[in-house]
């Protein structure tokens, strides 16, 4: 599995483009729970304050078309707080 060696890894030990590569593989793979939690790690942890949200949460939206999770109201409403916050 593509970074499978990065599952265990904390997650601030991680670039912010390898949490959000990480958190994609996890949408991408169907788990919805894990890539909730890596998306939520991603937008808030404070050392990520200054990064490039908007291209994250573009790609994110850009899968969430893809996979027609668009229907699925609350991970959307979860997802759509993370981006704002």
């Amino acid at each position: 599995m593509i970074l499978k060696e990065r599952f265990d890894y904390k997650k601030n030990e991680m670039g912010y483009w390898a949490q959000a590569t990480l958190a994609e593989a996890y949408l991408l793979s169907g788990n919805k729970q894990k890539a909730q939690e890596t998306y939520q790690v991603l937008f808030a942890l404070e050392e990520y304050i200054n990064m490039p949200h908007e291209i994250a949460a573009n790609q994110l939206k850009l899968h969430l078309n893809y996979l027609s999770l668009k229907q699925d109201n609350e991970f959307i409403g979860i997802i759509t707080n993370l981006i704002q916050n």
